[in-house]
């Protein structure tokens, strides 16, 4: 397993051909053929895993597709706004038919999302708050924070891009379940500068 701490701005992996660099192609460059599980918005930063291929690959599909890993990521959102102190958002989320490029919560049809969220701090007009998604739609953190009037700072599509340097998102810890090495193996990526406030 290669664990990468990907900055924000980089695509995890290409769109399509026009793409320029993504992390995938750059991980192929410096370790060989390799196989990315999952992926983190272009805008967000953070701890993202990769294989080397092998038996370990069967084992990984196995452990992502029954939501035995857990991540967690930090955010700074917007305030005031409707959350509590901890919660779980429960919607669907399908794609927003007039922009391919956004989710939207749908009432009916779509996918089940699911996120759980603690607040970690609260002062001096600003707020962070810990997200661990249990499902894995399109930009389903930023979607979940926007609902309750929470968007995330730096949102471009959710919210306020002009309200901070970049997307306040950051895939903070990531961990795999005993059964794949024989006990919970976390790996996490350090928090960027732009989260020094934070506790």
């Amino acid at each position: 397993i290669i664990a990468i701490n990907k900055p924000a701005g980089l695509l995890s992996e290409p769109a399509n051909r026009a793409d320029r660099a993504s992390l995938l192609q750059l991980a192929s460059l410096a370790f060989g053929a390799v196989t990315l599980f999952h992926r983190l918005d272009r805008d967000t930063s953070g701890v993202l895993l990769m294989t080397r291929g092998g038996t370990v690959n069967q084992r990984m599909a196995r452990a992502f597709k029954t939501r035995s890993v857990l991540k967690d990521y930090v955010a700074e959102v917007a305030v005031p706004n409707r959350l509590e102190a901890t919660g779980t958002i429960i919607t669907r989320m399908d794609t927003d038919p007039n922009r391919r490029d956004r989710s939207i919560v749908v009432s009916k049809g779509g996918h089940p999302a699911v996120t759980h969220y603690a607040v970690i701090k609260d002062a001096n007009g600003r707020q962070w708050v810990r997200l661990s998604p249990e499902t894995g739609r399109m930009h389903q953190l930023r979607v979940h924070m926007a609902s309750l009037g929470a968007p995330i700072l730096g949102d471009r599509l959710y919210g306020d891009i002009t309200s901070a340097a970049r997307l306040m998102l950051h895939a903070h810890r990531i961990t795999l379940p005993a059964d794949l090495f024989g006990a919970d193996t976390t790996f996490t990526a350090p928090l960027p500068p732009e989260f020094a406030a934070m506790p």
